[in-house]
């Protein structure tokens, strides 16, 4: 078990345990059998100990990388990317050892007596830094545990008016806002379409875990680099709220030193919220005039509310659709892409649509138009094995 060690007002210890065989790549049965091990011939002496012990059947390459990210090892081995770069040499040591065990002859000469071999070296690297131990945490497990690496940074960024994602659903943040996010980039898909290019980007904060999408190709393309897994970021949004939920459509992105660097801080802690004064994808905060008149504004948004009722009656979309998915990440791409099939004009016919994981089926709740030409693009997303549509 993994520990993260809390503690209450009273100064009394708490700790929160996290089962091994959750960490992403480790199964239940290996982990059970380890436990198994380790309550008959007691605890694990150090990683030489462990791979000896553990043999073939639960040991092997990815099991202990994912270990080792995860810092299960730290009691016995501290070096996290010691073990994670010598996972083949300690498997191979693993493997020996029970061949060893198992072999009726004891040595090549039949002596009697086996020849006891030196622990084979492991490679010498420097163990990661803070950063990159809770990347590493990150990867194992799929948040952070521990720790989160914009921790530090948190109250500097509130200063200069930054929210946390859990702000998000509560009413201060109005549909059509602009706020400013911070993050760590969790993952991030890239896709093409009819319409050009889009992506999708799921960042953690300290609070939690939010998704985003992108349009602007051209932010795209330059900011490519900056999009990779485990950049700290600044992300500026539109904000879109309706029966389905709230949508984030990012308009910048900025490195988070970056940011923290040209932005001026003030002294108290705030939350940097526009309302912007058109429901338009394409707006420009920036350049609005106050001077518009707004009787006129009402008019040409009615306009085109009734354009748009049109054309979504002339879409080919489907009736229902089954996405069937194998790995939990394509949660967090599929429900981005469905945010954006999302509408509020009220029409005679929606698409149903189920979500089927494992022996469950759900169907998601809310008024959406999935066309027949989005199916290659549902198809495209990683970790979706199937889809079935009518």
């Amino acid at each position: 078990m993994n520990e993260v060690k809390k503690y209450h007002e009273n100064g009394q210890e708490l700790t929160i345990r996290f089962g091994l065989g959750a960490i992403k790549a480790v199964g239940v049965g290996s982990m059970s059998a380890l436990v198994e091990i380790r309550e008959k011939d007691g605890e694990f002496k150090d990683i030489y100990d462990f791979a000896s012990r553990s043999g073939s059947k639960t040991l092997n390459k990815k099991s202990v990388e994912a270990l080792a990210k995860s810092g299960a090892f730290d009691n016995i081995h501290p070096n996290r990317h010691q073990i994670l770069e010598s996972c083949e040499t300690i498997c191979k040591y693993g493997a020996s050892k029970a061949e060893e065990k198992n072999s009726s002859q004891m040595s090549l000469f039949g002596s009697g007596s086996a020849i006891q071999m030196d622990n084979p070296a492991l490679k010498n690297v420097p163990d990661w830094d803070k950063t990159e131990k809770l990347q590493k945490e990150f990867e194992a497990f799929g948040f952070f545990v521990n720790e989160h690496p914009i921790d530090d940074y948190f109250s500097d960024l509130k200063k200069r008016g930054v929210i946390s994602s859990n702000i998000l659903n509560e009413e201060i943040v109005k549909d059509n806002s602009t706020v400013i996010l911070s993050g760590v980039v969790a993952y991030s898909k890239h896709r093409s379409g009819p319409k050009g290019r889009f992506a999708y980007l799921t960042l953690s904060d300290p609070i939690g875990i939010y998704e985003t999408s992108i349009f602007n190709e051209d932010l795209i393309t330059n900011s490519r680099d900056l999009m990779e897994s485990g950049s700290s970021l600044v992300v500026v949004c539109n904000v879109r709220k309706d029966e389905g939920g709230t949508r984030l459509l990012v308009n910048e992105i900025i490195k988070l030193e970056d940011f923290l660097k040209n932005t001026k801080a003030r002294k108290e802690e705030f939350q940097d919220i526009k309302v912007r004064p058109k429901r338009d994808q394409n707006y420009n905060w920036k350049n609005h005039n106050a001077a518009n008149n707004p009787a006129q504004d009402v008019v040409v948004l009615q306009m085109e509310r009734e354009k748009r009722i049109e054309e979504l009656k002339k879409k080919d979309i489907f009736n229902e659709i089954t996405i069937n998915l194998d790995q939990r990440e394509a949660i967090f791409a599929i429900k981005s892409f469905l945010s954006q099939k999302l509408v509020t004009e009220e029409l005679e016919k929606y698409t149903k649509i189920y979500i089927v994981t494992g022996n469950t089926k759900i169907e998601i709740n809310g008024n959406y138009l999935i066309e027949k030409k989005d199916s290659d693009k549902i198809k495209a997303i990683a970790g979706i094995s199937l889809i079935e549509a009518v």
